[in-house]
């Protein structure tokens, strides 16, 4: 993959991650130190949730 590709991609996840800010009205980084001390295991019950987690985490 050339540079300007992930530069591309690096921009478009970097306008994923407010959308997932205003849906969960949490900060990406709190979100991240929230997933990094294993406060949220009680989301894994929930489906839709679940995903939308997951994809955030991998962003």
């Amino acid at each position: 993959m050339e540079i300007h590709e992930l530069v591309v991609e690096m921009k478009i996840l970097e306008r994923r991650l407010p959308l997932y800010e205003e849906k969960y009205g949490v900060l990406s980084a709190a979100f991240y130190a929230a997933v990094m001390s294993g406060k949220l295991a009680r989301y894994d019950a929930y489906d839709e949730t679940r995903a939308d987690l997951s994809r955030w985490k991998g962003i």
